[in-house]
């Protein structure tokens, strides 16, 4: 489990998550609706692949390309940066 404070792991502070294959853009257009999100600037969507990080980015969510998984330095620089809308903000 991915620790993001002693005690506190991600998934108790993740209001929502899914993986899923293929089109991204198709896939957070849909967990927006199912959530009733309002835009998509209030998202934000970490990613080991750049082809998928674009092509989110293009819809406004504030994107993390993690091309080393999701780890403590990118989820601590995800927190400093958002929201930053349509970005791409590339993790260490």
């Amino acid at each position: 489990l991915f620790r993001v404070s002693e005690g506190v792991n991600l998934k108790d502070c993740v209001h929502h998550s899914e993986i899923h294959k293929g089109n991204k853009q198709g896939h957070l257009t849909s967990i927006k609706k199912k959530l009733g999100i309002d835009s998509f600037e209030s998202m934000i969507f970490f990613d080991n692949e750049m082809g998928n990080c674009r092509s989110v980015a293009k819809l406004g969510v504030t994107v993390i390309y993690t091309p080393n998984g999701l780890t403590d330095g990118a989820w601590k620089l995800a927190q400093k940066q958002f929201p930053a809308p349509g970005q791409i903000i590339t993790a260490p």
